[in-house]
């Protein structure tokens, strides 16, 4: 394992300063709006991390309607603390061996995770076996340079629209929309983030983040800035994505000539 994708140590650097940082609310704030217009009765979040999307989703939706897949013992351990009643479960999908969650979920959701896979096709194809047919998928991916602090987490590549449609075909979803959001206040913030480089990373490598007084007033006024931002202009280094899940039936009937 590299240190880039040593999950349950960042996600112990991670801990103190999560709920501080505007771009994971702004991103929630997005997929919950598509998830409740998708009026799902059961959904699985893949990549739950630390629980805070199950925890968001859980004060609109039955708790025991959630469930979600992590690969670290940190994350399952922290997402179970927050929402105790969704099934949560440490399951590495690229593995051989099958889900320990039931595949009929209705909605699947898939937050910012794609970034940090070898094979993204592989692994959506993987998740997407938690879905019954018809079930709907929101998607969020990075777009636009990678920052010191996104390779020190794993991110392998980030995407453009193009890129992230064929993905999503490539794995077999269909009635694909992806919008870019995120211009201007979201933008800003990313190229702050930027500018600040190896800094950003060590800061949050050694749990100091929430120590600094300017890094804390800093992510005050973008959690206010990025609650205003005008999501409709189909602009931004956000991705968002939906789309539905259709299974191909496979046929065993041979053409007699």
């Amino acid at each position: 394992m590299q240190p880039s994708d040593d999950w349950d140590s960042h996600w112990q650097s991670l801990k103190p300063v999560t709920k501080q940082i505007p771009s994971q609310a702004f991103r929630h704030r997005l997929v919950i709006r598509y998830v409740i217009n998708a009026k799902p009765k059961k959904i699985v979040d893949i990549g739950c991390g630390q629980g805070d999307l199950l925890y968001e989703l859980s004060r609109h939706f039955n708790a025991d309607a959630l469930a979600g897949l992590e690969l670290s013992t940190t994350g399952v351990k922290e997402a179970l603390g927050k929402v105790p009643q969704a099934a949560i479960e440490q399951f590495d999908l690229l593995s051989a061996h099958p889900s320990p969650l039931p595949r009929d979920f209705d909605c699947l959701t898939c937050v910012e995770v794609l970034e940090h896979v070898d094979d993204p096709i592989r692994f959506l194809r993987a998740a997407l076996l938690q879905l019954a047919p018809g079930g709907k998928v929101v998607i969020t991916v990075p777009s636009g340079p990678r920052t010191a602090f996104d390779k020190s987490i794993g991110h392998r590549r980030h995407f453009n629209k193009k890129e992230l449609l064929t993905i999503l075909n490539s794995a077999g979803l269909v009635n694909a929309q992806i919008r870019r959001v995120g211009f201007p206040f979201f933008d800003v913030y990313r190229f702050v983030v930027l500018l600040r480089g190896k800094r950003l990373a060590s800061t949050v490598a050694d749990s100091s983040l929430d120590k600094s007084k300017t890094a804390r007033i800093t992510m005050f006024t973008f959690s206010i800035l990025l609650r205003v931002n005008p999501n409709f202009i189909p602009l931004g280094l956000q991705l968002i994505a939906t789309a539905d899940f259709v299974p191909q039936v496979k046929s065993d009937s041979v053409d007699i000539p």
